[in-house]
C-alpha cells in the first residue's frame, strides 16, 4: 500500500509524517476534529497576508515529489542560470568560428607549434654553442696557446661539444695538442739570458756580446 509524508510547516516549525495515501486528508480532520475548517481557514488567512508573503504555511505530501524545499529550488534556479549564462557564452564563442575551415586552422596551428619548436631547440643550440666556445677560448689562453684559430683546427671539436664533461676534455685535448704540436704553444722552459751575472766592463760581457753577434750573423766588432 502506498504511504505518503504529510508536512507541516510554519515559521520556527516543520512536522512531517507518514500515512497512507488514502486517510492523508481524514487523518487531519480526525485529529482536529471539528476545529479542521478553522484550522483550514487559519492558514488560508496567514497565507493570504502581504506580509506573510515569504513566512507561508504549506501542507505537502512529499512523496509525490511537487514539494521542493525553498533553498533547494534556490540553488535548482541559479544552476539554471548558471548554465544559461555558460550557453551564451559559448555559444557566442562558436559564432566566431562560423566560416573557419576547421582542418585548415588546425594545419595552421600544428605548423605554429612546429616552427616554435625548430625555434626554441635553435635558441637552445645558440646558447650551447656560445658557452662551448666561451670554454675553449679561456682553456687555450690558460694552456699559453698561441694561435687559437690553427689549435682549434687540429682539435675534435664537435667530439667536444658532445662531452658529458667538456671542462676535462677540453683540458685533456690541448695537453695532447700541446705535446704533438708545442710551436703553437708558448714554451715553459725558462729563457736563457747571456746577460744574467755578466759584470758591466768585464772581459765575458765582451765574450756574450761576441757570441750574440755571431749568431745573427752579424761581423766581429773591432776594437
Amino acid at each position: 500500500m502506498f504511504k505518503h509524508r504529510i508536512t507541516v510547516e510554519a515559521p520556527h516549525l516543520k512536522i512531517s509524517v507518514i500515512v497512507e495515501r488514502n486517510i492523508i486528508m481524514d487523518f487531519l480532520k480526525e485529529a482536529l476534529g471539528d476545529r479542521y475548517q478553522e484550522f483550514a481557514d487559519l492558514i488560508k488567512q496567514h497565507n493570504g497576508k502581504a506580509e506573510n508573503k515569504d513566512k507561508q504555511i504549506k501542507i505537502a505530501n512529499l512523496s509525490t515529489g511537487k514539494y521542493v524545499d525553498k533553498k533547494k529550488f534556490d540553488d535548482a534556479v541559479r544552476e539554471k542560470e548558471k548554465y544559461e549564462t555558460d550557453l551564451t557564452g559559448a555559444l557566442d564563442k562558436l559564432k566566431g568560428f562560423e566560416g573557419v575551415d576547421v582542418n585548415e586552422l588546425k594545419d595552421k596551428v600544428q605548423t605554429l607549434t612546429s616552427d616554435l619548436e625548430t625555434e626554441r631547440t635553435k635558441h637552445q643550440q645558440q646558447i650551447a654553442d656560445r658557452d662551448f666556445s666561451d670554454a675553449l677560448e679561456k682553456a687555450i689562453t690558460k694552456a699559453g696557446g698561441k694561435n687559437a684559430k690553427a689549435i682549434k683546427g687540429i682539435l675534435d671539436i664537435e667530439a667536444l661539444k658532445a662531452s658529458k664533461d667538456q671542462s676535462a676534455d677540453i683540458e685533456a685535448a690541448l695537453k695532447k695538442t700541446k705535446e704533438t704540436d708545442s710551436y703553437l704553444f708558448e714554451s715553459e722552459e725558462p729563457i736563457d739570458n747571456p746577460f744574467v751575472g755578466a759584470t758591466h766592463g768585464s772581459g765575458e760581457t765582451d765574450n756574450n756580446m761576441a757570441s750574440i753577434r755571431a749568431a745573427m750573423g752579424l761581423p766581429t766588432e773591432s776594437k
